[in-house]
């Protein structure tokens, strides 16, 4: 999408004084990515001329700590941990996510 808009505004997707024009036109994707509950993704993606409409994450927030009780605890089969992990990793954020693998790694 930052191409097409940077292609729509005759500008090309280049560097410009050495600062990549995509990548600071996508720098606010990437930060809501990284986000817990990826707050902010839909804003920055309609920035770009999407037209994608606001994703209500409530639910997913609520299930997630019971998915990582049951995860730490065993209760999960490894299939059903593997089908939430990604769902686990947006609710948490980047350094939630890498926190909570490291204490369920290490038990503590």
């Amino acid at each position: 999408m930052a191409r097409q808009q940077l292609r729509a505004m005759s500008n090309p997707p280049v560097a410009s004084n050495g600062v990549s024009t995509v990548a600071t036109m996508i720098a606010p994707v990437v930060t809501a990515l990284n986000a817990p509950a990826c707050v902010g993704l839909e804003a920055a993606l309609q920035g770009l001329g999407s037209t994608l409409t606001n994703v209500d994450r409530t639910v997913l927030l609520t299930l997630v700590p019971t998915w990582q009780t049951n995860a730490m605890n065993g209760v999960s089969s490894p299939a059903t941990v593997t089908a939430q992990l990604g769902k686990i990793s947006v609710a948490l954020g980047v350094d939630g996510f890498n926190h909570w693998v490291g204490v369920y790694n290490t038990g503590n």
